[in-house]
């Protein structure tokens, strides 16, 4: 429910900004709009771990078996529309604001790390399919917001918030998730409404292109999981990842 909260007032502060920058492009000479094509890679971390450090060990008599996830970054693409200008004619500070379509994805599967009797766990209902990856995808409306500031003619910075609502079903469902990373752990994950955060650098290359270069985060995690029995882990993993993007301008 906080989380929820939390995301209700971040929109709120969106829609705020929106309206502001409504508000000063009427003192604009002209609105810049755009078409904009990004690719990128994606992967749900931790602030100092990964999907990879989730490791367990099942002991039975003198039987034991150890395994861990193996997960894979999945490619980023997103797509759409968007317009941007200035504060003031001779302001070196910007805005933007866009509606994007997103789709991101990783593979995730669990691979045995040691055993000394593999075959003894064979049957064993809690444990994960191993040997191979599953892929897991979403796709989301993105609404991203920005402040941009020109450094020099050919270079500058910028950095923003989006706001994204999954138009996919939840990858979590019938239990695919689940099943991937095993039973020795719950899992949670954030389907529909997440935050977002992101910062780079960007370069006009003509009058009707630019690309720019970005580092972006999920501001809540995407994915929790707990492990189940006497040992209590706890792991929060946010999509992070880098995304190079092309924008063409309608008119200069």
């Amino acid at each position: 429910m906080k989380a929820y909260n939390y995301l209700w007032k971040l929109l709120s502060m969106m829609l705020v900004f929106t309206l502001l920058t409504v508000e000063a492009s009427f003192a604009q000479p002209t609105l810049r709009y755009y078409t904009i094509l990004g690719v990128g890679l994606s992967s749900p971390r931790g602030l100092n771990s990964s999907l990879n450090d989730v490791s367990h060990t099942i002991v039975e008599g003198d039987s034991y078996l150890t395994y861990r996830l193996d997960e894979v970054s999945g490619p980023l693409i997103r797509f759409g529309v968007g317009v941007e200008g200035e504060f003031s004619p001779e302001s070196s500070f910007g805005w933007d604001v866009g509606l994007y379509v997103r789709s991101s994805s990783f593979r995730m599967g669990a691979k045995v790390t040691s055993s000394n009797e593999a075959e003894v766990f064979s049957d064993a209902f809690f444990l994960p399919d191993f040997g191979g990856l599953t892929t897991f995808r979403y796709w989301a409306v993105e609404l991203p917001l920005a402040i941009n500031y020109r450094v020099f003619d050919w270079i500058g910075a910028t950095a923003g918030i989006d706001l994204r609502y999954q138009i996919s079903s939840n990858i979590s469902n019938r239990g695919k998730l689940e099943k991937t990373v095993g039973y020795l752990n719950t899992v949670n994950y954030r389907h529909r409404f997440q935050a977002g955060a992101n910062a780079g650098l960007y370069s006009p290359i003509t009058n009707k292109l630019r690309v720019d270069v970005k580092y972006f985060s999920d501001v809540l995690p995407q994915l929790e999981l707990q492990s189940v029995g006497a040992r209590r882990d706890n792991w929060e993993f946010r999509e992070m990842g880098f995304a190079l993007n092309t924008r063409y301008y309608f008119r200069k």
